[in-house]
C-alpha cells in the first residue's frame, strides 16, 4: 500500500486542491488502517483528517455541513 499512501499523501500536500479521492479495495484491505494510523504518521503536523460517510447523503450541501461538524467536533 506504499503506492496509494503516496498518492494520498501527495493530493494532500497539493496547494489548492480541489475534488475528492475515490479509496476502494475489499473488505479488511486495510483501508481504514492507512488512513487513521499510515496516513497521519506519513502527513506530520499540520494537516486535520476527517472521515465521514456520504452513505444517505442526498446534496452537495447536506454533505457540505456533514463535513464543516466533523471539522468543528475534530478543533474542540
Amino acid at each position: 500500500m506504499s503506492n496509494t499512501l503516496e498518492e494520498i499523501a501527495y493530493f494532500c500536500e497539493e496547494e489548492n486542491t480541489f475534488g475528492a479521492l475515490l479509496l476502494t479495495g475489499g473488505w479488511g484491505c486495510g483501508k481504514t488502517y492507512l488512513l487513521e494510523h499510515d496516513l497521519p504518521v506519513r502527513l506530520g503536523e499540520g494537516f486535520v483528517l476527517l472521515r465521514i460517510s456520504l452513505f444517505g447523503e442526498t446534496s452537495v450541501d447536506a454533505i457540505r455541513q456533514k463535513l464543516q461538524k466533523a471539522y468543528f467536533d475534530k478543533l474542540l
